[in-house]
């Protein structure tokens, strides 16, 4: 008998070693992916990026998402895409900061979709907000590409627009799933009470480097303010991280994931919340007081 339990007990013993070597090399192979596409992680839980559009995880509900990518002609993830969508399919926050040309919109209307996962006509869900008209219209067409091939709303507000976006109470208002703005036309709407967001349960700030800037805190203070469904998920994507943007992290995000763009994609995961100041601030002391670091072009 203390022969089979001997047995036994090397047994375990060896398929535990076996599996501890598994892990091992899984680890390697992923830490060695993320080194060839330029990602660097840390935190507790963090999602293997996606090295292709196949890999990524929608709902059933949202399987149209890859006819809206075959859609758009995009063949294959950039890096901010390949870990931004996983982790942002998770709902966790993020602040992501990658420069112009490095895909950043679909990085978070992709999984913005996949959260959602088709219509509801429950009111507003997704909301985007962007510093001017000219980028608001591009992610809206953005938008409509990839909800091609669903009956996903999205609305882009503007003067013409407003009517029926703020008309909540009836079914046409209602129908909008996701919508497209400036933070003046957001605010000037909740102002008159014509504009509900309690629905919204994924909000993105794009730009939020120019947001945060003076004249614009306050508007995003209310927008969010507005956002009160308690499972609301942020998202704020830039081109830098300067201070009016790492002041109010704390206080904007839970859960955070912060992606940064140097020359590569660095993502870092930061729990507890606290720990963000601290990543922030020697962030900020890797550049001159008197500049913001912006990301180069790549």
């Amino acid at each position: 008998k203390a022969g089979v339990e001997g047995a036994r007990s090397k047994k375990k013993g060896s398929k535990a070693s076996h599996d501890a070597k598994s892990g091992e090399h899984a680890r390697e192979a992923l830490a060695l992916f993320r080194k060839q596409m330029r990602i660097s992680v840390a935190g507790d839980e963090v999602p293997a990026p996606a090295g292709s559009f196949e890999e990524m995880w929608f709902p059933k509900e949202a399987g149209w998402i890859r006819a809206g990518i075959e859609a758009a002609g995009w063949t294959e993830p950039t890096p901010i895409q390949m870990q931004a969508v996983p982790v942002m399919t998770q709902g966790r926050d993020v602040l992501a900061c990658a420069p112009t040309g490095s895909g950043k919109t679909g990085a978070f209307v992709i999984p913005l979709f996949a959260v959602l996962r088709g219509p509801k006509k429950a009111g507003i869900r997704g909301l985007i907000i962007s510093p001017t008209r000219e980028l608001a219209t591009q992610i809206f067409q953005q938008c409509q590409t990839l909800r091609a091939h669903s009956k996903m709303e999205c609305k882009l507000l503007t003067k013409a627009s407003a009517a029926a976006v703020a008309d909540v109470q009836s079914s046409m208002g209602k129908k909008h799933d996701v919508l497209v703005s400036t933070p003046a036309r957001v605010v000037t709407l909740l102002k008159e009470r014509a504009l509900d967001l309690s629905t919204v349960e994924v909000c993105v700030i794009d730009e939020a480097d120019k947001l945060f800037e003076d004249g614009f805190v306050h508007q995003i203070d209310e927008v969010l303010a507005g956002c009160t469904h308690p499972r609301l998920q942020k998202a704020l994507f830039s081109a830098t991280i300067p201070p009016q943007v790492s002041s109010v992290v704390l206080d904007v995000l839970l859960l955070i994931v912060c992606i940064h763009c140097l020359c590569a994609v660095l993502l870092y995961f930061l729990s507890p919340p606290s720990a963000v100041p601290t990543f922030l601030s020697l962030e900020t002391q890797q550049t001159d007081v008197h500049e913001t670091h912006r990301c180069p072009r790549i």
